[in-house]
């Protein structure tokens, strides 16, 4: 009687078997839905995320002049003469008041008079343009900056014209001590060849002397770009505007939610140019209300909550 007993409970376990497989064919389980993975900007944008920046002109074409050739901004000293701890002061200041970023614009000196586009740099500018006092006293120059817990930005003039040799030049501010460069116009590059512009990004990136840099582009990204080439910029690029006062166009072209859509933690910057002689509260708000950045002058808003 055991066999037969043996042989009915594995016919059983077989009909059972049978039995759920039918049911598993008849009624597939439907597996979870995962939420896709948004992206992380590049970690070098931790550099200036979550803060005021501050501005310093070092050099500019309305300066211009005779006795001043390359444009440096006298207001803050000569600093052909004095070299760069001529700006110390102005950094200090920035420290007390809680800036933990400042941007230098043009720190190679300007083109000549009517040249529209914004000063470039690389070592042979630096060699034509810096008196040997500059160059000798920039590293003690980044080395104060940093001790007193701000990272120096250099904001470099119209990228789409040294785009053959922006690795070399790039790898050259490296070399420099430098971590945050910012590259004027090069929105424009992304808007006329967005190819280009990834294979300029990717060439960066995949150079171990620039791969780690936090790079700044001038101008909101366009509107005629794929997500996927969208989220690849705003990874890899933080963006900077230009607004010049609170009624400015631009403010509608800033897209918050659908660029959280696309990329996590990517950094939006905001320099506001109108006139600093009237109460600017309410465009500060808007900057916060659009989760952009300021970059300042005022020495008002270090702390950026």
């Amino acid at each position: 009687m055991k066999k037969p007993l043996k042989k009915l409970g594995i016919f059983a376990l077989t009909i059972a078997a049978i039995g759920c497989a039918a049911v598993l064919v008849n009624h597939p389980v439907t597996p979870p839905v995962v939420a896709p993975q948004i992206p992380e900007a590049h970690a070098s944008q931790a550099l200036i995320r979550d803060m005021a920046i501050g501005f310093i002109e070092v050099s500019a074409e309305r300066h211009v002049a005779t006795d001043n050739p390359q444009g440096w901004d006298r207001q803050y000293g000569f600093i052909e003469k004095e070299g760069w701890g001529c700006l110390l002061p102005r950094i200090r200041l920035y420290a007390k008041s809680g800036y933990k970023a400042v941007g230098l614009w043009e720190p190679g000196g300007n083109v000549q008079k009517g040249d529209p586009c914004m000063a470039w740099i690389n070592p042979t500018i630096v060699a034509e343009r810096w008196s040997d006092t500059m160059r000798l006293s920039w590293q003690g120059f980044l080395a104060e900056c940093r001790a007193l817990g701000v990272e120096p930005i250099w904001y470099l003039g119209c990228a789409g014209n040294h785009l053959d040799t922006i690795n070399e030049d790039l790898a050259w501010c490296a070399s420099m001590g430098l971590k945050v460069i910012g590259l004027d116009a090069f929105s424009w590059t992304v808007y006329t060849d967005p190819r280009l512009a990834v294979k300029v990004i990717d060439s960066l990136r995949s150079d171990p002397r620039t791969a780690d840099l936090c790079l700044i582009t001038e101008g909101w990204l366009p509107d005629n770009l794929t997500d996927a080439d969208h989220r690849y910029f705003l990874i890899h690029l933080a963006q900077l505007e230009v607004i010049e006062n609170a009624t400015d166009e631009k403010w509608a072209r800033i897209k918050p939610e659908a660029e959280s859509l696309l990329v996590s933690n990517g950094v939006r910057l905001i320099l506001v140019h109108g006139p600093w002689n009237e109460d600017q509260a309410p465009v500060y708000e808007r900057i916060k209300a659009t989760g952009s950045q300021p970059v300042d002058w005022r020495l008002e808003i270090g702390e950026w909550k």
